[in-house]
């Protein structure tokens, strides 16, 4: 069966990282590096797709962080799929590992639903050897007044999934929402997953983000269910070295240059 790695991580647009630090802020050009250093070490591990949000496009963050992505994907084999549209803090970026997928189709929409620019990117990739096409979501989703109204906003980007043409789906990123107790469990898999979709994070203990009401697990990866997860998702501090104090809760500071962690997955393919 085919396999493939994903990882996911919202990078913390900078001037929102001004706006809330908690002590003395880290240079842009620091928060570059560290960034640069763990995108490095994720695409060594050998990491198939790598979905990012929160990404900036304009200003001198823009300028930075696009220069440097460019330079690691060309050394290290990936296409990188940026969004179309004009926008300075809230973009989305992936890359794709170029040897083993090769891709079809991309098309990057706004949230019907919620204030502000946020947007989801649909993927459509075909591996090399197989043949097979995969579909890739990420997703920024706005923060709704209610589980129930967030759940609204995911479901909006995965209506448009051809599960028939394509049945193998992954949905990952920021998705500004936490799920808690079995009651918010099942709406949330009825409400705003497609039947019979997986979570591949609901057993997922850490919490994800350091947000301004304390740690909550905000980011997600989850899946058709011609994917399964081969063990468990792994989260990890983006780069602990950098010492970023971004909105720590009483009694937690965070050490990384993002005030979210990434998740990591590796997933398998099911014969259909």
């Amino acid at each position: 069966m085919a396999s493939f790695r994903i990882a996911t991580l919202n990078v913390l647009f900078h001037d929102y990282y001004l706006k809330y630090c908690k002590g003395e802020p880290v240079p842009l050009a620091q928060r570059t590096q560290g960034f640069k250093q763990w995108v490095e070490q994720v695409m060594e591990a050998g990491v198939d797709v790598l979905a990012l949000q929160e990404w900036p496009y304009g200003g001198e963050q823009g300028e930075l962080w696009n220069d440097l992505m460019a330079e690691a994907a060309h050394a290290h084999g990936y296409t990188v799929i940026s969004q179309r549209e004009d926008v300075r803090n809230d973009g989305l970026l992936c890359l794709v590992q170029s040897a083993q997928w090769k891709v079809e189709e991309v098309r990057t929409q706004r949230f019907t639903h919620g204030r502000g620019s946020k947007r989801y990117t649909h993927i459509i990739m075909r591996h090399g050897s197989t043949g097979l096409r995969v579909g890739v979501v990420n997703a920024h989703v706005p923060f709704g007044r209610s589980v129930g109204d967030s759940c609204k906003h995911v479901r909006e980007m995965f209506e448009v999934v051809d599960t028939e043409r394509t049945p193998y789906w992954v949905g990952v990123g920021d998705w500004n929402m936490e799920v808690r107790g079995a009651a918010e469990r099942a709406l949330f898999k009825q409400e705003a997953l497609l039947p019979a979709w997986v979570d591949h994070t609901e057993h997922l203990e850490a919490a994800t983000c350091a947000a301004d009401r304390g740690m909550r697990k905000y980011d997600y990866i989850v899946s058709s269910p011609a994917v399964r997860a081969v063990g468990p998702v792994a989260a990890h501090p983006s780069d602990p070295s950098t010492a970023v104090h971004h909105r720590p809760p009483t009694g937690h500071t965070p050490t990384w240059f993002s005030d979210h962690v990434s998740l990591t997955a590796t997933l398998q393919l099911l014969p259909q």
